[in-house]
Order: C-alpha cells, then structure tokens, then sequence
C-alpha cells in the first residue's frame, strides 16, 4: 500500500502497488476532515464512490447529509457537495 496526504482537503489516502483493473476492485481509500462551509466543485469520476461521513452535516445536492451516512457517486455522473458552513456544526470527518 502506498499512503499519500492531500492538504488540500486534508485527507490520507492509500493505494494498492498493483491492482488488477480488469475486475472490480478498491483502489483509494481514505480518511479526512473538511473545513466548515467547504464546497467540493463539480467534478466526474470514471469510477463508484462510497463516500461514508462519519461525522458533520451539509449537503450532497438537494439532499441533507448528517453523519453518520453515505452515499455513493455513480460513474460518469457530474457530483458535488457542500459541508455546513455553522462554524458550532461538528466537523466533517469522512
């Protein structure tokens, strides 16, 4: 495994070495904590994610979002979603 740190967004992420793309496999993991009112801009992936909020609130589209949740974003599909921006909100952590 290979770990990796955004400070971007504050996340860990990690990926295998070798991973056999021909079939369905995990191959980023990671763990983070977003700043209050922090907007993820659009973005599309070519892959699923399970993103799983442990704790926080905000919004993936029109949808409340209160840890603990997930949602999964679909392949080729535009995404974005927004952490509350109540500084007294818990932090989210995802």
């Amino acid at each position: 495994m290979y770990k990796f740190h955004h400070s971007y967004n504050n996340t860990d992420l990690y990926k295998p070495e070798n991973a056999d793309i021909s079939s369905p496999h995990v191959f980023t993991i990671g763990h983070g904590f977003l700043p209050c009112g922090h907007v993820m801009p659009p973005l599309q992936r070519d892959c699923y994610v399970l993103h799983y909020v442990v704790s926080g609130k905000g919004s993936y589209y029109d949808q409340a979002v209160d840890g603990p949740c997930a949602f999964i974003m679909t392949p080729n599909t535009i995404h974005t979603y927004m952490v509350d921006s109540d500084p007294n909100s818990p932090p989210w952590e995802h």
